[in-house]
């Protein structure tokens, strides 16, 4: 079985990010927030760089183990 190399890891889960907060929220911030939408894109895309960010720190952590391994040894 293949592994997942670290870009291809990281773009998969800047993706789903991506399409997550494309799909469920962008409707109600243009009904609430009107002309001002832009100001919340912009913070929910720097919000969104935090859960990014920890998926890449612990994807980097060790590269022998994949990340179900990492939180079973990081969690005990």
């Amino acid at each position: 079985m293949k592994k997942i190399s670290n870009l291809e890891y990281n773009t998969l889960i800047w993706f789903i990010i991506r399409a997550g907060f494309i799909g469920l929220s962008i409707n109600n911030i243009i009904i609430i927030s009107k002309q001002d939408a832009w100001i919340s894109a912009l913070i929910a895309l720097i919000i969104g760089f935090i859960p990014l960010s920890i998926f890449i720190y612990l994807k980097n952590y060790s590269d022998k183990l994949n990340i179900l391994q990492l939180n079973r040894n990081l969690f005990k």
